[in-house]
């Protein structure tokens, strides 16, 4: 992502100050394995001491954590976007393999689609190898404002293409990050203290800013005095005296469209070997917090209760752990680790 930084003059009173500003969503780009060409769309050339670069990082990170009793597998990088050049991106893929499989040949290796979880980008791709998954991203967080009709229809939606890759893919088929956000509000989400052009799309909540959970530090939580500070970006988000944006809530109805929401969710991204929850802990967002959602579902005593135990209904939900399905390899062609007891 390129940023261009840059300053404005703001009359402040009867003063003019200088403010710096920074610019970053209208140039977009990705310069990991070449410099991007906007013009041509495209890598004219590889930057191969990058990939080198990053290759030597996967060695390092599987030579430090091999022995971890936690480590159930590695992706070697996240959300390369959609413009990459492929063959590339392949190739970059089989020499991490390789790495991953010399050192730790049990640990699952994950590749991220590249935003293209279409089967004929993938369909041959490490075909008869051990221990590999696909994974995907899915958010409704970047919808359109619409009912929750709309929101439900798509939920249920998912599992289509779900099952096609399942099906049609040699390797298991992971939802590696969805939430339950329905907009854009949450702080940050888009860049520090910027947003997507046009978003949010809704009027966000605000509440009071959390305490640093770790010890003192410094303007945290934010002075309630002060109005947005800077750096400003093309985009807003940010505390201002001391309340910082949250999602934008359903009124009353907030629990019971988040719980059927979740229930279709969970419907469609179990079509697949398993989902990851973005993110673990979030202090302010309930819809970006695992922790926080499920304790909200267990008072209320709606969500997952029809999630039973393994052997009775063949799915098991772990609170830190991936929501998996196995079968044999013989049964299925894929050589799945069991993951650790609990």
């Amino acid at each position: 992502m390129d940023v261009r930084w840059g300053s404005e003059d703001q009359l402040v009173g009867f003063d003019v100050m200088t403010i710096t500003t920074f610019q970053h969503w209208t140039i977009r780009a990705a310069h990991w394995m070449g410099k991007y060409d906007h013009e041509t769309e495209s890598y004219p050339v590889k930057n191969q001491s990058n990939i080198d670069f990053t290759l030597a990082v996967v060695e390092e990170m599987v030579k430090v954590h091999k022995d971890s009793p936690a480590i159930w597998g590695i992706e070697p990088v996240n959300e390369p976007w959609q413009f990459t050049p492929m063959a590339w991106l392949k190739e970059f893929y089989w020499q991490a393999y390789h790495i991953v499989r010399k050192a730790k040949p049990e640990w699952m290796f994950v590749m991220h689609d590249s935003f293209r979880g279409t089967p004929n980008a993938w369909w041959d791709f490490m075909k008869g190898c051990p221990n590999k998954a696909l994974e995907t991203h899915v958010y409704q967080a970047w919808n359109r404002p619409g009912v929750i009709g709309a929101y439900y229809t798509q939920a249920c939606g998912f599992k289509k293409g779900v099952r096609v890759m399942e099906e049609l893919v040699d390797m298991p088929f992971i939802v590696g990050e969805w939430s339950l956000a329905t907009d854009n509000c949450c702080m940050w989400l888009n860049g520090f203290n910027d947003n997507l052009p046009g978003f949010p799309k809704v009027t966000c909540g605000m509440v009071q800013c959390a305490e640093p959970y770790m010890g003192v530090q410094p303007g945290a939580p934010p002075d309630p005095s002060l109005s947005l500070q800077g750096p400003y970006g093309t985009g807003v988000s940010g505390p201002q005296f001391g309340q910082c944006p949250v999602g934008f809530e359903w009124g009353d109805m907030e629990d019971e469209y988040m719980t059927k929401l979740t229930s279709k969710l969970l419907h469609s991204y179990t079509a697949g070997h398993g989902w990851f929850f973005w993110n673990f802990k979030n202090e302010m967002e309930p819809r970006w917090s695992f922790l926080e959602a499920h304790r909200r579902a267990s008072q209320s005593d709606q969500i997952y209760n029809r999630y039973q135990s393994y052997n009775e209904s063949r799915r098991a939900f772990q609170s830190y752990q991936l929501y998996k399905r196995y079968q044999s390899y013989n049964e299925s062609r894929r050589a799945i680790p069991k993951l650790p007891t609990l």
